[in-house]
C-alpha cells in the first residue's frame, strides 16, 4: 500500500509539471534595476505558449512613471511552441523608485518590478532638472505653462525639442530657450529653459504628453529627458462669454501721428495698439466696428500688424498694432468714436468691458490755420514789447548785483566793503539804506532772516569804528560774499 501511494503521488506531481509546461507564459526581463534620469532602460516582454498576439499588449500601466518605446518584436513557432519577444526602452519621468506594473494579455500577467532612477550626472557633478506646471485647473482658453530648466556645469550645452505637437483638445505654442548662467558657491553653471504655453480648447479632465527634451553636448544628445504626464482640470466658461472673447489680460493704447492739432482734408492715422499677456495675437478682440465715416470725418480701412514675444516667464505675450487713416472734413473738434474692450479675467472670474476714450483732436483747414498763427504771433509780439522793459530792467539789475558781489569779494578795508554793500542795496532796489540795520532790514523782508549774515555786519561796523586795526580778515570777507552770494541760504 506504502509503495502504491508514492507511485500516485509521483504521477501527480508529473502530470501537474506537464500542464505547467504547457500553460502560457508572459515574464518581464530587465536588463538592469537601476537608471538614471534621460537615460534609457531595456526591458523584454517573453511569450510562451500564447496565440495572442504580444504587439497588442496594454503598456498603458508604465505611462506615468515611464514614456515607453517599443524597439523589436521577434516570434517563431506555433501552438504550445511559439514564443514571442517584444523589445522595449523605458525612459523614467521622475527621480525615485519606480514601478513596473503587472501587464496581461489573454489573461496572462506578468510581475510587478520596481526601478531606482538615480539624479542625472555630468562629468561627475549633479545635474539640476526641474519641471514646473503653472496651472492645474485652468479656465477653456486660458495659457497654461509648463517648463523644464536644467542647470550643468557644462557651460556649452543645449536643450532642443521637437515642433510644436499636435494634442487634441489644445492649443500649443512652444516657447524659445532660456539661457543664463549662475554662481553657487564659487562654480559658474549654464541653466537652460524651455517649455509650452497650453491653451485648453475643452473642459474637464484632459491628459497630455510633451515632446521629449534633448540634453544636447558637443552635438550630440546625451540625455533625453521626458516630462511626467500633465493631468488638467479645465474649468468651462460660463455661457454668456463668447468664442471670440479673450481669455486672460488685454490693455490698448491710442494715439495720433499728428498730435492734438490736424487740418481739414489732410489724411490722418490713428494708431490703436491692443496688448495681450497670455493671450495669442490671433486671439486679441477686434476693436474696429465701431468706427465709421460720417458728415465731419472719412474712415479709411485699416491696416494691422500682429506679433507674438513668448518667453518662459510670462508665456506668450502678444500685441495688434491698427493704423487707422481718417480725413477730417471740418473744422473744429474731431469726434472719434470710443473703442470698447471685452476680455475674460480669469483671477476674478467675470467679464470685463474697457473703454479707451478717443484721442482730443481739433482739426483746423488751412486758412483757418494760418489765421490762427498770425493772431499767435501777433499776441507773442505784443507780449514781448510789453515786456522787453522789465526785462531790460532785471538785466541791469542783475549785472550790477555781480559787480557788486565781485567789488565786494576783492576788497580789504570796511569802507570798501560799505561801499559795496551799497552798491548791492542799489542793484536790488533799495536806495541807499544809511545804516547797516536798515540794510539788514531790507535784505530779511526780501529774504529771509539770516543771523549769521546780520553777525557779520556787527561785526564789520566794530572794525570800522573801534579803536583796532581797520584791515579786515580774508576768511571774513570769504564768509560774507558767501553769505550774500546764497541770499541767506
Amino acid at each position: 500500500m506504502v509503495a502504491a501511494g508514492r507511485l500516485l503521488c509521483l504521477l501527480a506531481l508529473w502530470a501537474a509539471a506537464c500542464v505547467a509546461a504547457a500553460a502560457p507564459r508572459l515574464t518581464l526581463h530587465l536588463e538592469h534595476t537601476q537608471t538614471s534620469l534621460g537615460m534609457p532602460l531595456t526591458a523584454t516582454l517573453h511569450a510562451v505558449g500564447m496565440t495572442a498576439d504580444l504587439t497588442r499588449i496594454d503598456l498603458r500601466p508604465w505611462r506615468e512613471p515611464f514614456h515607453v518605446i517599443v524597439s523589436g518584436h521577434s516570434a517563431r513557432g506555433a501552438g504550445d511552441d511559439a514564443t514571442q519577444t517584444l523589445r522595449l526602452q523605458l525612459y523614467p519621468r521622475r527621480v525615485g523608485t519606480l514601478t513596473l506594473a503587472p501587464l496581461a494579455l489573454a489573461g496572462v500577467k506578468t510581475t510587478a518590478s520596481r526601478v531606482m532612477v538615480q539624479p542625472p550626472r555630468f562629468a561627475g557633478a549633479r545635474l539640476a532638472v526641474q519641471t514646473h506646471v503653472s496651472g492645474r485647473t485652468p479656465w477653456q482658453r486660458e495659457q497654461v505653462l509648463v517648463t523644464i530648466q536644467v542647470r550643468s556645469p557644462d557651460l556649452f550645452f543645449g536643450l532642443e525639442t521637437d515642433a510644436a505637437p499636435a494634442i487634441d483638445g489644445f492649443r500649443v505654442i512652444p516657447l524659445p530657450v532660456q539661457r543664463d548662467r549662475v554662481r553657487i558657491d564659487g562654480v559658474e553653471y549654464a541653466v537652460r529653459r524651455l517649455g509650452w504655453a497650453l491653451f485648453p480648447l475643452l473642459p474637464g479632465k484632459q491628459t497630455l504628453e510633451l515632446p521629449p527634451v534633448r540634453y544636447v553636448a558637443n552635438g550630440i544628445a546625451r540625455r533625453v529627458f521626458f516630462l511626467p504626464v500633465q493631468h488638467l482640470a479645465v474649468k468651462p466658461l460660463p455661457a454668456y462669454i463668447p468664442p471670440q472673447v479673450p481669455v486672460g489680460a488685454v490693455s490698448a493704447h491710442a494715439d495720433t501721428a499728428s498730435g492734438d492739432l490736424a487740418r481739414v482734408g489732410h489724411l490722418e492715422f490713428w494708431h490703436v495698439t491692443v496688448t495681450g499677456r497670455g493671450v495669442p495675437a490671433d486671439w486679441l478682440p477686434p476693436l474696429l466696428s465701431g468706427i465709421h465715416s460720417d458728415a465731419g470725418l472719412a474712415v479709411f480701412p485699416a491696416l494691422s500688424h500682429r506679433g507674438e514675444q513668448p518667453d518662459t516667464v510670462a508665456g506668450v505675450r502678444a500685441r495688434v498694432r491698427y493704423d487707422i487713416p481718417f480725413k477730417p472734413l471740418s473744422n473744429g473738434r474731431v469726434k472719434l468714436p470710443a473703442l470698447r474692450l471685452q476680455y475674460f479675467d480669469p483671477d476674478s472670474g467675470r467679464l470685463v468691458t474697457t473703454r479707451l476714450s478717443p484721442p482730443r483732436l481739433f482739426a483746423l483747414s488751412l486758412p483757418v490755420l494760418l489765421s490762427v498763427v498770425a493772431l499767435a504771433l501777433m499776441l507773442a509780439g505784443g507780449g514781448a514789447w510789453l515786456l522787453l522793459p522789465r526785462l531790460a530792467a532785471r538785466l541791469r539789475r542783475r549785472r550790477a548785483r555781480r559787480a557788486a558781489l565781485a567789488a565786494l569779494r576783492t576788497s580789504r578795508e570796511p569802507l570798501a566793503v560799505r561801499q559795496a554793500l551799497q552798491h548791492l542795496a542799489v542793484a536790488e532796489g533799495w536806495g541807499e539804506p544809511p545804516t547797516l540795520r536798515e540794510w539788514y532790514q531790507h535784505w530779511q523782508a526780501r529774504f529771509r532772516p539770516d543771523p549769521q549774515l546780520w553777525g557779520l555786519l556787527q561785526k564789520l561796523s566794530q572794525i570800522r569804528y573801534g579803536p583796532g586795526p581797520s584791515a579786515l580778515p580774508t576768511t571774513f570777507v570769504e564768509t560774507l560774499h558767501r553769505r550774500l552770494s546764497h541770499r541767506g541760504g
